[in-house]
């Protein structure tokens, strides 16, 4: 028994030197692009190289998980923006680069599912959706009113839920992600975004007429007309406001 408790207080303690080392490097780099994987990754061969060792699996899986995300307040900030740093990453790397994501993003999901983590990530996730978002509406939309901005936000939205995608969770790609991530955000982000540029977008017709399209576009798809008009006569009145406003 004294040897069991020995054991017990030993797995204990080492189990809270990998998560301190897991915050650590998530906090120090957080910047680092693949940090996130690599960091996961290095979890994951630690906790199997223990589970070899110790056995009982599923007891030492929830132990395991539990302790982990027993964190401090900012651990969910920092694990936000090591996400978001990882997905703003994508957007710049070319198809071949995505294609060959693909191995290493089933691995991280396979990894965070063996410790019994994924559920630590369902808010994360959706808060990182909704700014990169925003990054990606003012990169593509910004000043753009000739070109197509509505198919450039659908490319990315694609390329984010396959970087969500991973083989335990299959019916959550139907479901959530399709309510969480589905067209209509990405729709009614570009409305609030327009919303506030329609003035220059009515200015600049018709060069702008792509922009005044997808607008269009985007109000049947979501059927949002009335929405649309109150937020576009609230920033129209505000805009009175300014002294020397030319509206």
């Amino acid at each position: 028994k004294m040897n069991a408790d020995i054991t017990g207080h030993l797995i204990v303690l080492y189990c809270k030197e990998l998560r301190n080392d897991f915050w650590k490097v998530l906090e120090t780099h957080k910047n680092q692009k693949d940090i996130l994987a690599v960091s996961v990754s290095a979890l994951w061969f630690s906790y199997q190289d223990l589970l070899e060792h110790v056995g009982c699996k599923n007891g030492l899986m929830n132990y395991f998980a539990a302790l982990i995300f027993i964190a401090p307040c900012q651990y969910q900030e920092i694990l936000e923006d090591v996400f978001k740093s990882f997905v703003v990453n994508s957007l710049d790397e070319s198809v071949t680069r995505l294609s060959e994501r693909n191995n290493e993003v089933f691995q991280f999901w396979s990894q965070l599912n063996d410790m019994n983590l994924m559920y630590g990530f369902n808010s994360t996730v959706s808060a990182v959706f909704h700014e990169v978002l925003d990054v990606c509406m003012k990169r593509f939309g910004d000043g753009n009113y000739d070109t197509p901005v509505l198919s450039s936000l659908l490319k990315w939205q694609k390329t984010f839920v396959h970087l969500l995608s991973h083989p335990q969770d299959k019916s959550l790609i139907k479901t959530d992600k399709a309510i969480m991530f589905g067209n209509e955000i990405i729709d009614m982000t570009y409305l609030h975004r327009r919303a506030s540029d329609l003035y220059d977008i009515i200015t600049e017709y018709p060069d702008s007429i792509c922009a005044t399209m997808e607008i269009r576009s985007a109000l049947v798809r979501t059927g949002r007309q009335d929405e649309f008009a109150h937020l576009v006569r609230s920033i129209l009145q505000q805009r009175l406001l300014h002294a020397g406003a030319n509206t």
